[in-house]
């Protein structure tokens, strides 16, 4: 049976800092590769946009690849180099290896996911995964462990019409008996890939689906996403049609997004930081600092949730997609709601804006950074909104004063690039990189002509 290979775990603990791989545990690595009858491995790594590089070793050169890293050209990748400093260093993180389950005999492959070097002591500053390890780190030296359930929705549409692959909605059954094991085929590899699914199914619109993750750490949960996209892609094309993460492929339809419930576990006292004290509270003192911190920042981070000029096209009115930045019990037009549950130990939040078009170490650390900030300086949380917000005239929305998410991209980078909670929290270097590569997209669709526009004005 094709599985995860577990025995990482027990040469190195998981940890949020990367461990060194010293001869021995790389020479028992590959020895377990060679028993799996592995022919090749494949080193994973995100680039600052939050897409997927990989470079393939065959297995005799992967024990030196695991000791000394792999070398690349960082002027090559977004956000990763200059070409006068483009040396750059893939260090591979053990505990994420699996076996990756459609290649077999000869092409029989494994992955793993890399941390970005500037040498064999210096992370790179803009490294996202690493600065979210470094991240968590902090947050467990005062005793707190994040967690995440991302909720990753996506379309699936025929490559030649570019439609959708039908007409079906929410919760509806799958009675396409193809498409129908087609389905399960997918639950199988996401499962053998290392995914903890909880649950797949047609979402709103039609076409689109949802696949949920199972709560856990916020990195390993990262981790996941990178590889579900990566499954989901690959295998659906086999299958005839193709995956989009589009946060707005069609008009008048529902979007998609990639909620993100979030919790904080207190480690010292071993119970649900955000669970409420009394029965009259929603949220533990903990948790309303936490959530004042989100909503304070969300605006400047609007960029890590929905960092494209198709994002914007979601996050409009009377699509299930939030607008407006505030909280409620169990209101779906609010930016963070709280789900329903019977178990304080499920206590939790859901941040609705974020789309799958985005970084998720990125977008876990500015949550997470922005939650503790909150929490920090005591920030007062404000009175939960249960109306429906898509529906309130412009003086109700004066009235509660609540802030808009930026319109659009060209705005969401120049609050970024404007916030000092960014700077702090990303360092420079990084605001500066993304702000640039962010700015050439919004020049690049301001001087695109549309075939709307050329339908209108032509």
């Amino acid at each position: 049976m094709i599985k995860k290979l577990m025995f990482c775990l027990a040469l190195l603990s998981i940890q949020t800092t990367r461990p060194s791989i010293d001869h021995l545990q790389a020479e028992q690595c590959v020895q377990e590769l060679k028993q799996q009858q592995v022919c090749f491995v494949s080193f994973l790594f995100s680039d600052l946009l939050g897409n997927t590089k990989e470079v393939t070793i065959p297995l005799e050169h992967v024990q030196d690849a695991l000791e000394d890293g792999i070398g690349f050209d960082g002027s090559s990748i977004a956000g990763c180099g200059t070409i006068c400093k483009s040396d750059m260093l893939l260090k591979p993180d053990i505990s994420t290896i699996r076996i990756i389950p459609w290649l077999n005999g000869i092409n029989k492959t494994a992955c793993i996911i890399c941390d970005i070097y500037r040498d064999q002591k210096t992370p790179f500053e803009h490294d996202a995964r690493s600065l979210l390890r470094r991240t968590i780190d902090d947050i467990a030296q005062i005793g707190y462990t994040f967690y995440v359930g991302p909720e990753l929705e996506f379309f699936f549409i025929d490559p030649k019409t570019k439609q959708p692959i039908d007409q079906s909605a929410y919760f509806d059954l799958e009675t396409n008996v193809q498409r129908a094991m087609q389905k399960t085929t997918l639950m199988h590899l996401l499962k053998q890939t290392g995914i903890n699914v909880e649950k797949l199914h047609h979402e709103v619109a039609t076409g689109q689906h949802e696949v949920s993750l199972k709560y856990g750490d916020a990195c390993a949960l990262a981790d996941q996403i990178i590889l579900a996209k990566y499954v989901l892609r690959t295998v659906a094309q086999e299958y005839g049609f193709q995956v989009t993460f589009m946060p707005k492929p069609f008009a008048h339809q529902n979007g998609s997004a990639m909620h993100i419930h979030f919790s904080v576990w207190d480690n010292i006292q071993q119970k649900n930081a955000f669970a409420p004290t009394t029965k009259y509270e929603a949220l533990s003192p903990l948790g309303r600092t936490f959530l004042a911190g989100v909503l304070a920042h969300a605006r400047e981070c609007s960029l890590l949730f929905n960092p494209t000029v198709n994002s914007f096209k979601r996050l409009v009115k009377g699509y299930e997609a939030p607008v407006f930045i505030c909280w409620g019990a169990k209101n779906r037009s609010a930016l963070i709601r709280l789900p329903h549950v019977t178990n304080a130990k499920a206590v939790r939040a859901e941040l609705r804006c974020p789309d799958p078009m985005c970084n998720p170490y990125l977008a876990f650390t500015a949550l997470l950074k922005a939650g503790f900030e909150g929490v920090t300086n005591k920030r007062s949380l404000a009175n939960a909104i249960e109306e429906n917000l898509y529906t309130l005239s412009v003086e109700d929305i004066d009235a509660y004063n609540v802030p808009a998410l930026p319109h659009s991209l060209e705005q969401a980078v120049d609050l970024f690039a404007q916030s000092s909670f960014a700077h702090a929290a990303f360092g420079e270097s990084l605001v500066q990189s993304l702000v640039a590569l962010k700015h050439k997209e919004v020049e690049g669709y301001r001087l695109f002509v549309s075939e709307w526009e050329l339908n209108r004005y032509l």
